[in-house]
């Protein structure tokens, strides 16, 4: 039997340790939270808590441009009070007045609301949810669920760096689940820094994990890794993972990837590129299959200390040290003895 063979039936008895089971365990809301209706086709429901921060905050802007203002909003807050918000379509404007950046509301008592969101095909692309209008971060936000027309990205950065997409639910620090009935397309920091993230739900699996996607983030024991084609830079990056990850049809792994994270085995049996610092300060590697693989970035796997098990391609081309510091493995590929 094969390496990546091997490794795959090792992964099925691993989840046992991960899932607690022979499937991993979904996590569920506490029985005392209010239950978050599904969302419709142009629908977006959210569980929040309001305590110390009052205020709720959500940005909606045209899937295809990226421009906010454009077409129309309704809003039920959850406490009684529902606010419609017009906008025009791309085709009316200037002569036609467009709606504002952001839709607010501030509660006057503390607790939990569902906050209901209905837009329409110039106001799907749910760009930003979080506490206030120009705070990078969120603690009222508990669960998100998002219907199958809701976008969560748009059109590419532009040449001036703007960020065109930017990260959708990322810094809410106490959200728990999130899920997401349409395109699993998602942003740069699309969920980094949700602390607390411990399910996502998508309709059809990640093929690509943009730069610092779920970097910080606890990787919930549902995800699945199975169709990642490309990570972009800290896609992982200090994330909390499952101790074996298979990624059967990832071709690129990009720099820092996978910095300062703790899994332990890894298996890429299509990866043909590793960048630099990919997997740098992974103490608890100990295993890495991408038998294919032909560059290796500088510093790739430097102080991964535990790793003794390295396959790459016989012509891999290795960049400055890339084992550094890896006191575990020998002989090195690369044939460094640092």
């Amino acid at each position: 039997m094969g390496f990546a063979t091997g490794f795959a039936a090792g992964l099925a008895v691993g989840k046992k340790k991960w899932g607690g089971g022979t499937t991993p365990e979904i996590w569920q809301p506490p029985s005392d939270w209010l239950e978050v209706p599904e969302p419709g086709e142009w629908e977006a429901n959210f569980l929040i808590e309001i305590r110390n921060v009052p205020t709720f905050y959500l940005s909606l802007y045209d899937p295809k441009t990226g421009y906010t203002g454009y077409g129309n909003v309704t809003v039920d807050w959850g406490d009684g009070i529902v606010e419609t918000y017009e906008g025009c379509s791309p085709d009316d404007w200037p002569q036609t007045t467009r709606r504002s950046d952001f839709h607010s509301h501030t509660y006057s008592e503390q607790g939990q609301y569902i906050v209901k969101v209905l837009t329409d095909k110039f106001s799907s692309f749910l760009h930003r949810v979080k506490d206030g209008n120009y705070i990078g971060h969120g603690t009222n936000l508990l669960i998100a669920k998002t219907g199958k027309n809701i976008c969560l990205v748009n059109v590419p950065d532009d040449p001036s760096g703007w960020r065109a997409s930017d990260g959708t639910f990322g810094y809410n620090f106490r959200l728990r689940w999130v899920k997401i009935n349409g395109s699993s397309q998602m942003q740069k920091y699309g969920l980094t820094n949700c602390t607390s993230l411990k399910r996502l739900d998508l309709a059809e699996p990640m093929i690509e994990v943009p730069e610092r996607c779920f970097s910080i983030t606890p990787i919930p024991k549902n995800f699945d890794f199975s169709k990642i084609q490309k990570i972009g830079e800290l896609g992982f990056g200090q994330a909390v993972l499952p101790p074996k990850i298979v990624l059967p049809e990832c071709t690129e792994i990009g720099k820092r990837a996978f910095n300062v994270c703790e899994e332990e085995e890894v298996s890429a049996p299509k990866c043909v590129k590793i960048a630099d610092y990919a997997f740098s300060s992974n103490r608890y590697l100990k295993t890495i299959s991408a038998p294919l693989c032909t560059n290796a970035g500088g510093y790739s796997f430097e102080v991964c200390n535990s790793l003794e098990t390295a396959e790459f391609a016989d012509d891999c081309v290795y960049g400055t040290n890339c084992f550094y510091n890896c006191f575990s493995l020998y002989p090195r590929p690369d044939g460094s003895t640092n």
